[in-house]
């Protein structure tokens, strides 16, 4: 008897699982760096932020005879700070006065995202 010559060639187990095994162990190496080059991007991002903030302030304070913007409420010397509500931004800097919009920088900081934290999980809750 003559032995059949086999005419198609197939992978062995052996072989898929070896291969299997050199991705996995890439994809292991890859997805580190990858997710250093997202937390570096958020650090430019906020570095960002901070450079229009103060870009601002200096704005502010060149068109104010060198006033910067400081928000406080009509009873109170206590800087506010600006929070998130209802869509809006809203300073109160105590419980004796009312609430004002932030309307000091909102001619200055026209994209409120700048005021956000990249890195934040509650963006309404966090700032740059």
């Amino acid at each position: 008897m003559t032995r059949a010559i086999r005419l198609f060639r197939a992978f062995s187990l052996v072989e898929l699982l070896v291969v299997m095994a050199i991705v996995a162990i890439l994809a292991g190496l890859a997805f580190p760096t990858l997710a250093a080059m997202r937390e570096r991007g958020r650090r430019v991002k906020c570095m960002n932020n901070i450079r229009q903030i103060a870009l601002a302030m200096h704005t502010y304070a060149s068109d104010h005879d060198g006033f910067f913007y400081s928000p406080t409420n009509n009873y109170t010397a206590i800087v506010a700070t600006p929070m998130y509500y209802s869509g809006v931004f809203w300073t109160g800097s105590s419980w004796a006065g009312p609430m004002h919009l932030w309307e000091g920088m909102s001619n200055y900081i026209k994209n409120t995202e700048v005021l956000y934290c990249p890195t934040a999980l509650q963006k309404k809750l966090q700032y740059s």
